[in-house]
């Protein structure tokens, strides 16, 4: 059994394992003072898309002297702006907050901090004017708009329609909107006395610079001529989508989209522009957008545009991701003084104030590098992955005179050690833990060897960990099971699944029979062909080919529902109550849909009796449960996913639309997990709370194990772990396989170590499994009883699919007693 699994892991790994890249850079944001850089330090690999970076970036702090390291928790803010020498940074988890941090001193000071209602987003928009602009929404249909000051205090500005798109400042704040459901068509809106004023909509763009309002159209569209009338107004017709990037003595012309301005800016090649009159006006270079205005550049000259300058939207810089990769960025950077144009390998600068102009030679290779500048230095950078994997970067410093930056920020990113051993599973009792390695070059059907970890390791043989029934139960690489008692190991002389004290004997398609540990392996009864075994919390399910049955000790109790290729059922149990979700498929396809399934699911309790509890549309699957009850959830396909709480009846507390999301229940945590992006995987965290769920926020990890103990929600991922209740990260070497309890601490088991985490105070240690020495191991305990632990005989007998059993001790004592009178009687007769 072992040996077939280990040969399918290493199929799927083979095709989807994430692998450690040397590192990529992937974008650059530029302060007053300082930059931020970003760096992927793995990637994710499929056969049939293509390598892309995986996870979150590193950022580093460069100050134009030397790098430093941002702190963990940097990665979970996004950058809204700078003031002084401070960066401003929000975030949107359990709370929405505002932050000042100072890269320089470590500061920082919380500006505001909001909790946000059920189902409510909290985003800033930009920092503009010395202010905060915030959006608050519930759905895409409208949002809320706040202003909020540097000292915390919020102003609430009205309502818009759609999602916000875009904002910008030029004697007034503009806002501009879009719905869903339409390309190409915006809502418009100005803000006069703290209000936020309709002002238009259509297939129009519209910009304003000194007095006089801009709309360029290509469709359909509505105005305000109350408020149009404080402006004079300039109308161009388009034959399609067009943009204005902003006015010098004409107003510059863009005829295409964001996506066809992103595709120019990867690519390094400038944009043709034309004027309102329709002539060409030349290719020019862009910068990114400044408050309320911008440069554009041709290798002869810079100009300056005025105007609104909101020429991006939430598509420009967007990379199709599992395709490689490349680092966004603009070719164009300026300060108070100076102007910057990287073109064709050279850097050509512009002092601002007289027009004086040098041209400096940054690279041989034309490479497409972006650049930003801040008051003490300038940045040229440049990251790439391949589609194939590996990637290339660079990454220049000019203050003067041209730095090659690369080596030195390499030098923050080392490889990850050679692995000793490969740590491949591990299981813990709470106060010690059984460690199974692998040699990193083995073959998949090679047996590994076991370790007890007691904080040292101790070598127990080649056996694999299955389960903690009171005594470890293990098998070794021909599948045969044993107990380990701490010092010695016995044989059961028996084969079979383990579900934790659970064993399910006997060859696949034959009868199988079920037994437990306890002080011994003790029969249960026998199931037909096919039966297998899962774990139900307090029980296991066994489920064959036309039925399932629920164990908990020697009861076993028949679920009587049918069960085919067109249902399914999920069981989670607490104590002598048992929750079961029973799916049948429709004959018929949903209603207006094409070759989409139609669903139902029924509810039913098991304790006493058995008893239907609620019904629902779509494939209900029971969770677990938690202190305030079970936790269900209602998949619905292509339509908002549903989680109910029951407790004697149910309670909708989460409807959620995101799509390829895997939720889980561990503990008072409801977990879900979101992968519509291999490239960026997000766990949503919430805990379920008298009744409520709450909200605890969105953590940037692949969810790859969890473990909900003493209070905290600890989640692994690729190269680290989150601490939720701590809301603090942990960088580990290696993938996190398995957290478990240890010792009133925490154990993180990765492929390379395990770490030991107190949670208390923050110590990590690591420890690596030894290579050798691996001779002896634990020997075999003496052969007091020969027969003892061979599977006894007893009066259970074999369960046929047909047998409506309910409680089989009461069953078959009933059973017994009847057979005895019988024989009493006949005997009785013959006397």
């Amino acid at each position: 059994m072992k040996k077939n699994l280990l040969i399918l892991t290493f199929i799927i790994f083979a095709v989807i394992s994430p692998v450690r890249a040397m590192f990529l850079i992937s974008k650059v944001y530029s302060g007053d003072r300082i930059a931020v850089i970003g760096v992927y330090t793995d990637e994710y690999c499929n056969v049939q898309r293509g390598c892309a970076p995986s996870g979150y970036p590193t950022y580093v702090f460069y100050n134009g002297s030397g790098f430093k390291l941002a702190p963990p928790w940097f990665g979970s803010y996004s950058i809204l702006g700078t003031i002084n020498d401070s960066l401003i940074l929000q975030r949107s988890a359990e709370r929405y907050e505002i932050v000042l941090y100072n890269p320089f001193n470590g500061s920082i000071k919380r500006i505001y901090t909001k909790k946000p209602r059920e189902g409510e987003i909290i985003w800033g928009l930009a920092f503009i004017n010395g202010s905060i602009y915030v959006s608050v929404r519930e759905d895409y249909r409208e949002a809320h708009l706040c202003r909020i000051s540097l000292n915390g205090s919020p102003t609430f500005l009205g309502k818009v329609k759609g999602l916000v798109d875009g904002i910008a400042f030029r004697d007034y704040i503009f806002i501009r909107t879009k719905p869903v459901s339409k390309h190409y068509y915006y809502h418009y809106y100005i803000l006069l006395n703290d209000s936020a004023r309709w002002l238009a909509s259509g297939n129009i763009w519209l910009d304003y610079f000194n007095g006089t309002l801009l709309i360029i159209r290509w469709g359909n569209y509505t105005i305000n001529r109350t408020l149009l009338s404080m402006f004079k107004l300039k109308l161009i017709e388009t034959k399609s989508f067009s943009m204005s990037l902003g006015w010098n003595g004409t107003w510059y012309i863009y005829h295409d989209t964001s996506l066809a301005l992103t595709d120019a800016l990867y690519s390094g090649e400038p944009i043709s522009l034309y004027s309102e009159n329709g002539s060409f006006l030349g290719h020019y270079y862009l910068s990114s957008p400044g408050e309320g205005f911008s440069y554009i550049a041709t290798r002869e000259n810079p100009i300056k545009l005025e105007g609104l300058t909101w020429y991006v939207d939430s598509y420009t810089g967007e990379w199709l991701f599992l395709s490689g990769y490349e680092s966004f960025g603009w070719p164009v950077a300026f300060t108070d003084s100076s102007l910057y144009l990287y073109a064709g390998g050279d850097l050509y600068i512009w002092n601002l104030s007289d027009g004086g102009k040098r041209v400096v030679r940054i690279s041989k290779e034309n490479l497409p590098l972006k650049i930003v500048s801040s008051k003490d230095f300038v940045l040229l950078y440049f990251g790439r992955m391949y589609s194939n994997g590996g990637s290339f970067n660079a990454l220049y410093a000019y203050n003067g005179t041209v730095i090659d930056l690369v080596p030195k920020l390499h030098s923050l990113f080392p490889n990850p050690p050679e692995k000793v051993v490969d740590v491949v599973h591990s299981l813990s009792n709470g106060t010690s833990v059984l460690i199974y390695v692998e040699e990193p070059e083995s073959e998949p059907w090679e047996c590994g060897h076991l370790y007890e970890f007691n904080g040292t390791f101790r070598y127990i043989g080649r056996y694999y960990p299955l389960s903690w029934a009171g005594i470890w139960i293990v098998e070794d690489d021909k599948g045969l099971l044993y107990t380990f008692n701490g010092s010695c190991i016995k044989p059961l002389n028996i084969t079979g699944e383990v579900a934790g004290s659970y064993i399910l004997s006997g060859k696949f398609r034959e009868n199988r029979t079920l037994y437990v540990y306890k002080e011994g392996v003790k029969k249960i009864a026998t199931f037909p062909p096919g039966s297998h075994i899962t774990s139900a919390s307090s029980g296991v399910l066994v489920v064959t080919e036309n039925e399932s049955y629920i164990v908990q000790g020697f009861n076993v109790y028949r679920i009587p529902l049918k069960l085919d290729l067109r249902s399914d059922v999920s069981v989670n149990c607490f104590k002598r109550r048992c929750l079961i979700a029973y799916v049948r498929k429709s004959d018929r396809s949903r209603k207006g849909e094409f070759n989409l399934p139609e669903f139902t699911s029924t509810l039913y309790i098991l304790n006493d009796e058995f008893k239907k509890v609620g019904e629902f549309k779509g494939m209900a699957r029971v969770l677990g449960h938690s202190s305030s009850g079970w936790v269900i959830e209602v998949d619905h396909w292509r339509e908002p996913s549903s989680f109910y709480l029951y407790n004697g009846e149910f309670k909708e507390i989460l409807r959620t639309e995101m799509y390829r999301t895997e939720a889980f229940l561990i503990g008072d945590y409801l977990i879900l997990s979101n992968q519509s992006f291999e490239t960026y995987p997000r766990q949503f965290v919430y805990r379920v709370n008298n009744g409520t769920l709450e909200f605890l926020g969105i953590y940037p990890s692949e969810g790859t194990s969890y473990l909900a103990w003493n209070g905290t929600l600890i989640i692994g991922g690729e190269g680290s772990f989150w601490d939720v209740i701590a809301n603090k990260s942990f960088q580990v070497n290696g993938t996190v396989k398995g957290i478990l309890p240890w010792r009133g601490g925490v154990l993180v088991q990765t492929d390379y170590a395990i770490y030991v985490y107190n949670y208390k105070n923050g110590e990590i240690i690591q420890y690596i499994p030894p290579e050798s020495p691996r001779e002896g191991g634990v020997k075999e305990c003496p052969k007091e009883n020969p027969n003892k632990y061979q599977p006894p005989k007893t009066t259970s007998s074999q369960i046929e699919p047909k047998t409506p059993l309910r409680n089989t001790p009461r069953g078959l004592d009933f059973m017994v007693i009847l057979v005895l009178a019988i024989i009493v009687i006949i005997l009785g007769r013959r006397k």
